[in-house]
Parts: C-alpha cells; sequence; structure tokens
C-alpha cells in the first residue's frame, strides 16, 4: 500500500517488491498471477465503458497528445479494449481515472492513470484534453481495481 495514497496499491513483482516503471504494455497473463494483498475501494467508482459522445471525451483524457518515447504510442491505446475503468474525486477537487486496456492483436495490457489537475511529484505528460495529464508510470490504483482486471480478463 502507498503512504501518499491510502488504500491504493501498485503492480508488485516477486517478494511483493511494488513496481514503478515507465509506461509499458505487459502481457495479460502476468495479470493472473497478481496477488492482491487487500480488496480496497479508496473512495473509487467503477464507471461503465463510455459509448458515443462520452467515449470521444473519455479517450481524450486518458490519451497522451503524443506518443511517450519508447513506450505507449496513441494509436495502440486509441484501438485498444477497455478492460475496466475506476474513476474518484479527490478532496482537493482532483478528477482522477484509473483504467486498464488490452491491445486487441498483442493481447498485452495497459494500466493508465489520469487526472484533470497536475501533480507536480509526478511524472506526466499533457492528455489529448486540455487540462489533463497521463502519468507515465503504472498505475497505483485500489485493490478491487486489480480484482476487477483479473476477473475480466479470465472471463
Amino acid at each position: 500500500m502507498d503512504e501518499k495514497y491510502p488504500g491504493e496499491l501498485y503492480i508488485t513483482g516477486g517478494g511483493g517488491q511494488k513496481v514503478v516503471s515507465p509506461l509499458c504494455w505487459r502481457k495479460s497473463h502476468l495479470v493472473s498471477a497478481l496477488v492482491v494483498p487487500m480488496d480496497t475501494h479508496a473512495g473509487f467508482t467503477f464507471s461503465p465503458i463510455p459509448e458515443g459522445a462520452a467515449a470521444e471525451e473519455f479517450w481524450r483524457r486518458i490519451t497522451p497528445a503524443g506518443d511517450i518515447a519508447g513506450q505507449a504510442h496513441t494509436e495502440d491505446i486509441m484501438a485498444s479494449r477497455i478492460v475496466t475503468i475506476c474513476e474518484t474525486t479527490k478532496a482537493d477537487g482532483r478528477h482522477v481515472i484509473k483504467v486498464c486496456l488490452q491491445h486487441p492483436v498483442t493481447t498485452k495490457v495497459l494500466f493508465l492513470s489520469a487526472s484533470n489537475r497536475l501533480i507536480p511529484t509526478e511524472k506526466d505528460v499533457p492528455a489529448r484534453e486540455e487540462g489533463w495529464h497521463v502519468y507515465r508510470s503504472n498505475a497505483l490504483a485500489p485493490g478491487r481495481f486489480w480484482n476487477n482486471v483479473k476477473a475480466r480478463l479470465a472471463a
């Protein structure tokens, strides 16, 4: 669990060590092996997969304005299937979105975090939606998010 964001968890590697790595696609079968130590929700609610105009707005908010060098490419992100989405509004008014995407060809997954306010201590890139930011490391998310991803990828 992260002290800065209570109730939110990183992907963990061997021995429970947190993996804070650049934004990258991961093999989906490795996600099923994740062990989530707690089923936290940390104030997040799950959102339905957006459609129509809401989908266009959603994609603008979670897609970087340009490619992130050597990492996730915009066209791959936009071609992906949405596995799950959770959102919250923090006490400071910041709207945060956590999403898991699955590439249609490779079936690899990508975990994204986006916010409508810059967090100065976090590495980010501008999103296609003005005022939004996509963070350049793996998502930090509540346990329920990770459990939901595992269940939907296994279905």
